[in-house]
This record gives C-alpha cells, sequence and structure tokens, in this order.
C-alpha cells in the first residue's frame, strides 16, 4: 500500500456531504500525493472545487428520490439504514489505499471504511467531526453502537472545534485519539476585493447586510426578516442581501409582500467563485442562527469566508459560534441583537476595527494551505510513526 514515505495515497470520503468549502482544505494536499474523493451521485453541492482530485461516484441509498414525500426521505431511509449514507462497493474501492477520511461517527460510510481496514484494504481511517452536540444522533436504533465502534476502532479524530471535541471526549474518545484542526479557506481568492457591483447591485452610501445560508428555520432567516421589519422597513439607507435556496424562499416572499418590505434582494444561489464579491460589496454579515434540539451551529464556514473579506460578522451564540468568531465579529444572545446592529450600522469605526480584527484571525488560524501542511504530518505519523 503506498509507494513510499513521500508519497501517500488517500481516500476523502464524504458522501452526499461533498462540498467546496471543505474541499478546498485539500487542495494543496493534492499536489504532492494521489487523493481521491468519493461521494454518492448527488453530492449537497454539486458544484466541486477545481482542484486536481479525481472523483469517485458510487451509489448511495440517500441518492433516491421519493418523489412528493421526498422530506420524509432521509427519516425513513435512516430507520431501515441506521445511516442512509452508504456508498455500495466502497470497501473494495479502498484497495491499496494508505488513509481512509471519512466523517462523523455515525455515517454508514465510516463503518465502511473501518470494514476495509479490517479486511486489510486500507491501513487507517481517520474521521472528521462537526458534531458538537454530545450523544446526539442515537435515537434511532443502531447508531449508538455505530458511535462505539468508530470511537474504538478510528485511528485519528480531526476535530473542527473544540466544542465537537468535548463531545467525543464525553461520548468515551480517548483524547489521544483527537487533534483540533479548524479548516480554513483559501487565502488567495478570499480576501478584501474592491467590489462596486454585484449583478447590478451598486456600492454606495446604503449600508449593506447580508445573510448567507440555507432559508429554514434552524438557520434564523426568519426572525432576521422580523428584526428587518421592526427595524428598517422604511429606511431606504438600509439594505438586506439573502443568499441562499431552500424550502422556507416561498414563505419568505409571502412575508416580503405582506409587510411591504423594500431594499430586500433575494440573490439566490450564489456561485462559490463569487462569494468573495458578495462578501466585498456588503457591509456586515448576519448570521442569526438559533439551532435546534438536535443540531446547534456546527462550524459555519460563511463565518471565516466574510472575515476573510473584512466583513464584519454579527452572530447569535449558538453552537461553536463563538468560538469560530473569537475577535472577528460580535457574537450576542437575542436580547443585545437589534440594539448591537443599529450601533454597527451607525458605527463605521468599530466596523473598520472589526474588519481588521477578522483579516488578523483568518490569516492566523483558517488558512487552507496551513490546513493542508498539517493534515499531511497528521497522515505521516498515522503511517510511519
Amino acid at each position: 500500500m503506498g509507494t513510499s514515505a513521500e508519497n501517500m495515497k488517500i481516500a476523502i470520503v464524504r458522501g452526499d456531504f461533498a462540498n467546496p468549502w471543505e474541499l478546498q482544505n485539500f487542495a494543496s494536499l493534492a499536489t504532492r500525493h494521489e487523493v481521491v474523493l468519493f461521494t454518492g451521485y448527488k453530492p449537497i453541492s454539486e458544484v466541486l472545487p477545481k482542484i486536481d482530485l479525481e472523483h469517485r461516484k458510487l451509489f448511495s441509498p440517500a441518492d433516491l428520490n421519493f418523489g412528493k414525500i421526498s422530506k420524509y426521505r432521509m427519516a425513513l431511509l435512516n430507520r431501515f439504514f441506521v445511516d442512509a449514507h452508504i456508498l455500495y462497493g466502497l470497501e473494495n474501492s479502498l484497495k491499496g489505499f494508505d488513509i481512509a477520511h471519512c466523517a462523523e461517527t455515525y455515517f454508514s460510510f465510516t463503518q465502511q471504511c473501518l470494514n476495509a481496514k479490517k479486511k486489510g484494504y486500507v491501513r487507517k481511517v481517520v474521521s472528521t467531526v462537526w458534531e458538537n452536540i454530545p450523544f446526539n444522533n442515537e435515537a434511532i436504533l443502531g447508531r449508538k453502537s455505530y458511535k462505539k465502534r468508530s470511537i474504538s476502532e478510528v485511528d485519528m479524530f480531526l476535530t473542527v472545534t473544540k466544542g465537537a471535541e468535548y463531545a467525543l471526549v464525553k461520548e468515551g474518545a480517548d483524547e489521544r485519539k483527537i487533534k483540533l484542526l479548524y479548516p480554513g479557506v483559501d487565502l488567495s481568492v478570499f480576501r478584501p476585493i474592491t467590489s462596486n457591483s454585484y449583478y447590478g447591485h451598486k456600492k454606495n452610501k446604503n449600508i449593506k447586510l447580508l445573510f448567507v445560508g440555507r432559508l429554514v428555520i434552524e438557520k434564523g432567516i426568519l426572525d432576521l426578516l422580523e428584526v428587518y421589519c421592526r427595524l428598517f422597513k422604511n429606511n431606504t439607507k438600509v439594505e438586506l442581501f439573502v443568499a441562499g435556496t431552500g424550502p422556507l424562499r416561498s414563505e419568505i416572499d409571502e412575508y416580503i409582500h405582506k409587510h411591504c418590505l423594500k431594499n430586500i434582494f433575494l440573490v439566490g444561489e450564489v456561485e462559490y467563485s463569487h462569494m468573495p464579491r458578495l462578501y466585498s460589496l456588503c457591509d456586515i454579515l448576519i448570521h442569526p442562527v438559533r439551532g435546534s434540539k438536535t443540531w446547534n451551529e456546527q462550524f459555519g464556514m460563511v463565518l471565516v469566508e466574510a472575515m476573510a473579506c473584512g466583513l464584519p460578522v454579527l452572530a447569535l451564540s449558538n453552537g461553536s459560534v463563538d468560538e469560530v468568531v473569537g475577535i472577528g465579529g460580535k457574537v450576542v444572545n437575542p436580547e443585545q441583537f437589534s440594539e448591537t446592529l443599529v450601533d454597527l450600522i451607525k458605527n463605521s469605526d468599530e466596523r473598520k476595527k472589526l474588519s481588521k480584527l477578522a483579516i488578523q484571525l483568518v490569516h492566523k488560524r483558517y488558512d487552507a494551505s496551513d490546513f493542508s501542511s498539517r493534515l499531511e504530518d497528521i497522515y505521516r505519523n498515522l503511517l510511519y510513526g
């Protein structure tokens, strides 16, 4: 397995969770080693980063479309399969790999990577962990045993936050098998740029607020609309840009129409390479995540992207948001949100200060090339000691 200590054969196993914001962290690694991405046929992001990364697609039950009852699709599939993110043929496909790098403790493809190691097909299994709620995802029969096995047999866990590390340790993971490794962004792409326009929207004296995320209850978009309606309905000098798609889109349209809201622009899904222009056009990123009983913000890559572009952040405290934002923005509770937002809009000096601090933090902690170098060292230590 593997050709030498100088060259490694690495499988990045992500099923339907492959996305450009995580995979950019493997770009540098892929220039020095053989890196292969394994996904289902319908990853959540069809637009994957243009890096020299071989991409193999395997069938997964998670790819199935249930038509009119699609919103119940994963609930049904997970109860049938324990976890529907199975990649058929994965174990045999991992023959000859040095590292199988999967995600979480309860996904089926993580169990498949462990099966491949047990059969001698792959040498080591590494798992990235985002989950920051201890003992979460255990209501489905079989999930607890999946997690228990992973905690015992995975060779190294890479947690993206201290919150994820805490959750793993609470569930019984050996602290010696855990390393904190913050994912980053490509700083040659995500950086402050002069953006005078974005698809017809001009840079002017108006304060432009930006929401980026899936249009679901947990992301807090409806809460943000209520705040905007209460504070800025008749203020023509404040604009709100909403970037993202999701099941609440029609409800958002109805809310805007019902309350006759002006200066709200629903820009839909933005091509990833265009995001720096949008960040640079705006003045404040609003991240009003509220979470749910089974999900808290696990990282929020949008926070890092915005800060890298020098965009000040105003976020609600939820999950790992405080840890990720750090000095690069304001993280408040719901009672402080409106007042803080108004203060930031009025105070350009505070926005400039936060912008500088955000850029400093990102260059220190969230550089994708640094991530890649550290990951390479972790792989080597696992394989060669």
